[in-house]
């Protein structure tokens, strides 16, 4: 496998339990309000493309030629997470500011809001369903497969959603959550770069260039997610960081976790070049039924192949 793909496998991973790991955080926590809410269906949406795309790369590594109905599921879980993600990202930040008192009026909140979810039903309904009919949705670029129409629909609610947060950065000038805000900025501003670059033709790139950079589109939304558990931790951004206990078991088991779904990838990654004892370092798991002489033998195995005292074959 190329490393390109390596890097699909990887950061589709982690997203998909990232996501996880903020949707349990929300569950758990005690008093809920509109931006928890909206924020929690945000990391729903990223939940379904992460792991949609997991699903149709697997698919692809696995079968010559996957079947329909995964690619099909895959196309669905992708394209339902691509519809909502634009309003929900629009509408976490309005929720946020009202958190701030700097939102605006219940009605011009109303309408905002209408007009940023009304598109969502158009593709939901109407622009999904006729590629999947087709057989022809993008797994690679996805937002190919929903059109033009889409991608200035996401352009424009990513650029006001970047003007959210540039307001918040100004207004929290001095506190640690500037911080935070800037890091947004800069992920917005990198967004809005690599939607240009991918969908419009004036750019001139490859395929293979415009991939790479869906790729890279694909995974802007880590930073953020990954410098929230540190600010949430931290300094108790968006009053989650109260509950520490739920934070450190969620935390451990998503770590676990993440670490189960990488030791494979790491061992299939070597194997061309070291056996499997000199990668059973990261590997090593107690099969069921085996004794304490078996582990032990393993374990004097391993640390012979990596102190050299018996040669790689």
């Amino acid at each position: 496998m190329s490393a390109l793909t390596y890097i699909r496998l990887i950061g589709f991973t982690a997203g998909t339990l990232l996501m996880l790991f903020w949707m349990v955080v929300i569950l758990g926590y005690r008093r809920q309000r509109n931006f928890e809410r909206v924020f929690f269906f945000l990391c729903l949406a990223l939940f379904f493309f992460y792991a949609g795309s997991l699903l149709a790369l697997n698919a692809q590594i696995f079968y010559s030629l996957p079947p329909q109905s995964v690619d099909t599921f895959a196309a669905v879980l992708i394209g339902v997470g691509l519809t909502f993600l634009p309003p929900l990202l629009f509408h976490m930040h309005v929720e946020f500011a009202a958190t701030r008192g700097l939102t605006f009026s219940a009605g011009r909140k109303g309408i905002a809001l209408s007009l940023a979810y009304f598109p969502a039903f158009y593709f939901l309904i109407a622009a999904l369903p006729a590629r999947l009919r087709a057989h022809d949705f993008n797994l690679v670029i996805p937002g190919n497969s929903l059109g033009l129409k889409y991608v200035l629909w996401l352009f424009l609610l990513i650029l006001l959603s970047f003007a959210w947060e540039w307001k918040f950065a100004r207004e929290m000038s001095g506190q640690p959550e500037q911080k935070f805000h800037q890091i947004a900025c800069g992920v917005l501003v990198s967004a809005l770069l690599l939607l240009g670059a991918i969908h419009f033709p004036m750019f001139g790139l490859t395929r293979q260039s415009r991939e790479a950079l869906a790729l890279a589109l694909s995974l802007m939304s880590l930073p953020p997610f990954v410098a929230l558990i540190y600010f949430v931790q931290r300094h108790n951004f968006l009053n989650i960081g109260r509950q520490k206990n739920l934070l450190y078991a969620v935390s451990a088991t998503f770590v676990a976790l993440l670490y189960l779904a990488l030791v494979r990838r790491i061992s299939e990654w070597f194997a061309p070049v070291l056996p499997p004892e000199a990668t059973a370092v990261v590997n090593f798991r107690i099969r069921p039924g085996e004794t304490v002489a078996s582990v032990t033998e393993r374990v004097r195995q391993v640390a012979a192949v990596l102190a050299g005292t018996v040669p790689l074959q």
